[in-house]
């Protein structure tokens, strides 16, 4: 079996846990388009649907966060999270729940236990009080800018 090294991509001695707010972008398994019934509509489809309701649910499976913008891409979403007060649910334990109960879902609705819906990890960024706004403004516009994205 051949195993990849992979490279750490989290902040050495950072604590995930911590009062912050994170920009989050999960891509699906080989940014296959799965999220919206068609390129060039924006409307979720069955899967984008299950993806939406899981990321509303966050806050009510962990108490200390709250959500901000968030756009379903056909292959990738973008949110920003809020952890607001420090407990042991650290910004990668909300995502490897959110991925899998996401991933559980939509096994189920397709009847294909073997659907691999997401990428292996995730982007995360830290967020600075003074680059939120333009990120915001980057995830509420990242639909308008689709055929500039040659991923999508």
């Amino acid at each position: 079996m051949l195993y990849i090294n992979r490279k750490n991509i989290r902040l050495k001695n950072f604590d995930y846990s911590e009062e912050n707010a994170y920009f989050i972008t999960i891509c699906t398994k080989n940014r296959k388009r799965i999220f919206w019934e068609n390129k060039t509509i924006f409307e979720l489809n069955e899967f984008g649907n299950i993806v939406m309701k899981h990321w509303m649910k966050i806050p009510q499976v962990y108490d200390n966060v709250m959500l901000d913008e968030f756009v379903i891409m056909p292959n990738h979403i973008h949110g920003i999270i809020i952890i607001e007060d420090k407990k042991l649910n650290a910004i990668g334990n909300i995502i490897n729940q959110y991925k899998t109960s996401v991933t559980k879902e939509i096994r189920q609705v397709s009847s294909d236990n073997k659907l691999e819906i997401w990428q292996r990890n995730y982007y995360e960024h830290i967020i600075r009080e003074r680059e939120i706004d333009r990120i915001r403004c980057y995830i509420a516009n990242n639909p308008h800018n689709i055929y500039k994205d040659r991923y999508c």
